[in-house]
């Protein structure tokens, strides 16, 4: 089964963590897939689940990798942005 994302950018907060979206693709991967981000001080991901934690705000890319039957490798990517959690507080006097 190959899996790519479902759409090209998406958005997490600091602290928490998403399954990157997906779906699958009609084909077939011999081995795969892996996960892994571009800037580890934004967002790290785990390389098999693809489940991302927002570390600090800013941008990476998450890329999804596999090895086709004859050998050849095939990586898919989606941007995600790490944001602020803005909290708002209502004072009342």
């Amino acid at each position: 089964t190959i899996t790519a994302f479902s759409y090209s950018s998406t958005n997490v907060d600091v602290g928490k963590t998403t399954a990157m979206p997906t779906k699958t693709i009609t084909g077939t991967a011999k081995s795969g897939p892996t996960y892994s981000s571009s800037n580890t001080n934004v967002a790290t991901v785990n390389s098999s689940t693809g489940v991302v934690t927002g570390v600090e705000a800013g941008t990476a890319t998450i890329t999804i990798k596999y090895t086709n039957y004859d050998g050849t490798t095939t990586t898919k990517t989606c941007n995600i942005v790490i944001q602020l959690l803005l909290v708002k507080m209502l004072v009342v006097l």
